[in-house]
């Protein structure tokens, strides 16, 4: 097939470019949110230490609270004042991942600080119900910390990706892609980098599942479960947006089994043969790491969760390596082509 000019594809990498400088700057910010969440668990704590002191002494320590709920600071907004809460009306929190614009997900981050305490009725409260009240808060900072986290290091792993594509799609890219050979070599190559990105993904998740299976305590493993979610739905982002000239590499158009469409390859020579090029489907679904819209459990790790992990990460590296000796043989009837003309 002939490949047609895609508005939505960037052809010379700036858009990819642009995309990782933006997810740079969001990680550093979410990085912020996250030193605040673990700093408030400690003063928390020293609260706790303090429940049968003077409530001046106290009082002092809501007030460091505050300072480390203030410091979380996003795009010149305080970020854990309850503004970008589930249900905040005054402002919200969006974020791109890829270089599709209708493709974003709203971020949400609950209200901390002293309010969260009510500092006035704590005062007044015994100091066996306030210390319960610390622990619950302990525990949300637990969670906001590992939401956080998790979700620096999904947007880590799509930072590096825009990067890989970016330099993929350079500048001298255009003026490659004239000829046939150079538009099926390029699209090996986009496909390429996201099956790499998957590959990392699911190492990922194979390595926190075997952390789980070791951790005896269940709110760390419910911890752990948080970025492996956050993980799965990146699985099914990079699928979706895996794309070159309109065609959608990762969905399953081009498998064995599609009925959408093919994509052949010509391969030049005497004879010019053609040749079917088949990508299976890899979202989270097709994976196996993904049942009815839920993705898979580390908090409960059985052998079967395991085997699907490695069939998923086997599948991925199968299809690498058939791309793979696709590229090399392009490349070989190339060079024949060249020392026949």
């Amino acid at each position: 097939m002939r490949l047609a000019n895609n508005p939505l594809f960037p052809e010379s990498g700036k858009e990819y470019k642009l995309v990782a400088a933006g997810l740079a700057g969001v990680i550093a910010a979410l990085k912020k949110v996250q030193e605040s969440a673990n700093k408030q668990k400690t003063i928390a704590g020293r609260i706790e230490a303090a429940l049968h002191s003077n409530n001046r002494q106290i009082e002092k320590l809501f007030s460091e609270l505050d300072r480390a709920a203030d410091s979380a600071v996003i795009g010149g907004e305080k970020a854990l004042d309850g503004r970008f809460s589930r249900g905040s009306r005054s402002a919200s929190m969006w974020i791109s991942p890829g270089f599709l614009p209708h493709q974003r997900e709203r971020v949400y981050l609950m209200t901390t600080g002293s309010s969260s305490l009510s500092p006035r009725h704590f005062l007044q409260e015994n100091p066996l119900s306030n210390k319960w009240r610390i622990g619950e808060f302990q525990s949300r900072m637990d969670y906001l910390a590992a939401a956080v986290s998790a979700y620096i290091r999904r947007l880590g792993f799509a930072k590096e990706l825009n990067e890989k594509l970016s330099r993929e799609n350079g500048p001298g890219r255009l003026k490659m892609l004239r000829e046939p050979v150079s538009e099926q070599r390029a699209m090996i190559g986009t496909a390429a980098i996201c099956l790499d990105s998957l590959f990392r993904i699911l190492q990922r998740i194979r390595a926190i599942a075997e952390a789980a299976s070791r951790e005896s305590s269940m709110q760390k493993k419910q911890l752990s479960q948080i970025e492996v979610s956050e993980l799965v739905d990146e699985v099914d982002r990079v699928a979706s947006q895996a794309e070159f000239n309109r065609m959608t590499l990762l969905q399953g158009n081009f498998a064995r089994s599609s009925r959408v469409s093919s994509m052949w390859f010509v391969f030049p020579g005497l004879r010019e043969e053609r040749k079917r090029i088949f990508i299976q489907t890899m979202t989270a679904q097709a994976l196996n790491i993904k049942h009815y819209g839920r993705p898979i459990s580390v908090s409960q790790v059985t052998t079967q969760s395991m085997i699907a992990i490695d069939r998923a990460l086997r599948k991925i590296d199968a299809q690498r390596k058939d791309l793979q000796s696709v590229a090399k043989e392009l490349e070989k009837t190339r060079e024949i082509d060249r020392k026949i003309c």
